[in-house]
């Protein structure tokens, strides 16, 4: 009598991590597909690309390209928190080589703009120094 109780315990045990398991998977299944997530890491993707963020952010351009790809591949395979999850993964980092790739204008215009007003300044004491001058 004891050894059929042992088998009845490992019964309940597997019928219980099987109907876990099932459970599980229709979860997944029953989370939306991340469209609108997507869309959003694409156009951030674009516009990175666009403002040319590979010059000034190469890293986190690809970081986000790649993520953005395991995005859709897991929405393919309709694993959709997995999809969700990259797909705002790739549009924090294509947000971040926006960041970076605008804070490294700003200060190539800095650098442009103190030269220029250094030389301003040399032209300024220069045309007073010659004024002085009899």
């Amino acid at each position: 009598m004891i050894e059929p109780a042992r088998n009845g315990k490992r019964g309940r045990k597997a019928s219980a991590l099987m109907l876990l398991a099932l459970g599980g998977s229709f979860a997944c299944a029953s989370i939306p597909p991340p469209r609108e997530q997507l869309a959003q890491a694409r156009d951030k993707v674009r516009s990175a690309q666009t403002e040319q963020a590979g010059q000034y952010a190469p890293l986190e351009l690809r970081k986000a390209q790649d993520d953005l790809d395991q995005a859709e591949r897991a929405m393919r395979e309709e694993r959709n928190i997995e999809a969700r999850r990259k797909a705002e993964l790739a549009r924090a980092e294509a947000e971040l080589a926006l960041a970076r790739t605008q804070r490294a204008r700003n200060e190539v215009a800095v650098n442009e703009l103190t030269q220029t007003v250094s030389a301003l300044e040399d032209e300024i004491r220069n045309a007073t120094t010659q004024e002085i001058r009899p």
